[in-house]
């Protein structure tokens, strides 16, 4: 059993700005100490759970028998426990509409494709499981560089590509692009 040396953060069931910094203290924990066990991040969030959250954690223990090992869905991985977390916080489906509606304004302007695939990938983790691939592709390219995506399109085989090789190759593409421009100017 692994025991955390530092102060752990806490959690009390308030704001949306509240949990996404206690998720990411949480995460940074787990790395710096080589916590891979989903069954002891689950119980080193619960113990760090306080006032509101606590209390919905707390119901769910009362209802089970004395002694009982039954391990609750609602936490049954780490996973399951932020989303928990997040429905009772009353969170999780503003961030869905939220995400949803974020997906449908994501542009690149003149932000470098690597910040841009950061932005997407992060609404994305915000989407309903199973959101469909072929949404996030079309958003995905109606939301690059009009430059960038022209190019990526004249590739041979690009209609058949996924959203990771359209991540990649306009990653490499947006590459070009500037090294060429830096070239024309010298």
């Amino acid at each position: 059993m692994t025991t955390l040396t530092i102060k752990a953060p806490k959690f009390r069931g308030t704001r949306q700005e509240d949990f996404d910094s206690f998720l990411a203290q949480m995460i940074l924990r787990f790395t710096s100490h080589n916590i891979t066990d989903d069954n002891e991040k689950v119980r080193i969030t619960l113990q760090c759970l306080q006032g509101d959250a606590a209390t919905w954690v707390a119901t769910q223990i009362t209802q089970l028998p004395v002694g009982s090992s039954y391990v609750p869905h609602a936490w049954a991985s780490f996973d399951a426990l932020t989303t928990y977390l997040r429905e009772q916080s009353g969170q999780y489906y503003d961030i869905k509409g939220t995400a949803e509606t974020r997906l449908n304004n994501i542009q690149q302007g003149d932000s470098d494709i690597k910040k841009y695939n950061q932005e997407f990938n992060k609404v994305k983790s915000y989407l309903p499981e199973g959101y469909g691939k072929e949404p996030l592709l079309y958003h995905y390219k109606r939301g690059l560089a009009r430059k960038a995506r022209e190019q990526l399109a004249a590739y041979p085989g690009s209609a058949s590509w996924d959203l990771e090789t359209w991540m990649a190759n306009a990653l490499n593409i947006t590459r070009n692009i500037v090294h060429n421009s830096q070239m024309e100017k010298v």
